[in-house]
């Protein structure tokens, strides 16, 4: 991972990365409430194939949605670019997320990629204001 920073202090981005982990933490741990605290009121969730998913409550329920339907078996970013600036950041990676349906079915590897973008709360809470996901490989299925 590349962390630059311009005109930032290293608490804010230590806060960041603190704050990215426990989003990671959260979604893998299929906390959907959790994730969804660290969106901001007025964020926007681009996920393939659907219309923006706008606001907390609505990003909210569109995890509450997701979780529902699939068990995370595991969520690894990569973020291989992060710069931070007074009170935004952008980060840009990959991901794969292994996860299995609550219905049944075999285990799927997703692989993707993720930008998000963080603005510094006047409270000094990191949150993300856009999460864009796509993919670039089809889902592998494991079992």
């Amino acid at each position: 991972m590349t962390v630059q920073s311009s005109k930032s202090s290293s608490s804010n981005k230590d806060h960041l990365l603190e704050t990215m982990a426990e989003l990671d933490s959260a979604f893998s741990e299929d906390r959907a409430l959790d994730v969804s605290n660290i969106f901001r009121e007025d964020a926007r969730l681009m996920w393939p194939l659907t219309e923006d998913i706008v606001g907390r409550d609505s990003i909210r329920e569109a995890f509450v949605e997701f979780m529902s339907m699939y068990t995370t078996v595991s969520w690894n970013p990569n973020r291989e670019f992060i710069d931070v600036y007074e009170k935004r950041a952008y980060s840009l990676g990959s991901f794969t997320e292994t996860r299995t349906p609550r219905s049944g079915g075999p285990t799927e590897k997703v692989y993707g990629r993720l930008l998000e973008i963080w603005q510094l709360s006047p409270d000094g809470k990191w949150e993300i204001i856009r999460l864009m996901t796509g993919r670039y490989a089809e889902t592998e299925i494991l079992e």
